[in-house]
């Protein structure tokens, strides 16, 4: 049986087949953001971007992300 992944420190793309890949490289940048489109290309509309974080201010905007591009949880406290 694999490991369990942290999704709270390490990113995870989900592909095709049910894959759970860790992004441990993974950064924000425009160039990092685009290396992390083409690497996994071939999961189309498919793939998804799996992780968890917490902040303590308000987000009053969100991020236009195209649809099924995305999947994380914010959460307003880190658990104990």
């Amino acid at each position: 049986m694999p490991e369990p992944i942290d999704v709270t420190t390490v990113p995870i793309h989900l592909g095709l087949g049910a894959k759970a890949t860790t992004l441990t490289d993974f950064g924000w940048s425009p160039e990092q953001l685009a290396a992390n489109e083409e690497g996994f290309a071939s999961d189309g509309a498919e793939g998804r971007l799996g992780m968890m974080g917490w902040q303590d201010a308000d987000w009053p905007t969100w991020e236009p992300i195209p649809p099924a591009k995305t999947s994380w949880r914010c959460s307003p406290v880190e658990p104990t």
